[in-house]
């Protein structure tokens, strides 16, 4: 309820894509401004990755192959990528369109596709997620991978980084930097920019 746990809350539906390079700490913001703000709920993307165990229906719309082509054609699915292991991931319209229905700002990650689509779609709010710098960044993918990746895994998931940063940064309305040990900064500098753009609004 409004007043228990809430700083913000939503004044008018719509899509906020929040992205960056793996690392980087975009989830956590996410998850941090959906506890801040009511009426702000996930981006919650179709996939036919299999479903791990203990995951839940909400992480992702699971669909089999079959399902997912046939979404697809309906044009359900109007946007998808495809992921290295084969997996596919795409927006899922029925729940985009139930969400704005009922007022709600829908956040989540996606890629340079799927956000592209959302601002030329549905007008999205995009931002882009910075590390302060390599080297910190470097230290977030070695504790992400639980310092299971090899020198050479490291390596290619920083190029990845920087060819994001380089090449897709720019295009994003806003970017933000998740300082080291700062993600509260980071979280308020977005909500900040959502009270900015008049999606929500502050209740303290």
């Amino acid at each position: 309820m409004k007043g228990m746990s809430f700083s913000h809350h939503v004044i008018r539906p719509g899509v906020v894509i929040v992205a960056g390079p793996t690392g980087v700490g975009k989830d956590s913001i996410v998850r941090e401004i959906i506890a801040q703000c009511e009426g702000c709920v996930e981006l919650i993307t179709a996939t036919t990755r299999k479903r791990r165990e203990n995951e839940g229906q909400g992480e992702y719309h699971f669909f089999t192959n079959e399902v997912f082509d046939k979404a697809l054609a309906s044009g359900e699915i109007p946007e998808h990528w495809t992921h290295p292991s084969g997996a596919r991931y795409g927006t899922y319209l029925p729940y985009l369109t139930e969400q704005l229905g009922k007022g709600k700002v829908i956040i989540g990650d996606m890629n340079i596709v799927g956000a592209r689509y959302m601002k030329e779609n549905h007008r999205a709010l995009t931002l882009f997620i910075l590390p302060p710098d390599f080297s910190v960044l470097r230290e977030r993918i070695i504790k992400r991978g639980r310092h299971d990746l090899s020198e050479k895994e490291i390596d290619a998931r920083l190029r990845l980084a920087q060819q994001e940063i380089a090449e897709h940064s720019p295009w994003y309305d806003y970017r933000v930097i998740n300082r080291e040990n700062q993600l509260d900064t980071a979280v308020q500098e977005v909500l900040e920019i959502l009270t900015k753009e008049g999606y929500c609004v502050s209740d303290v």
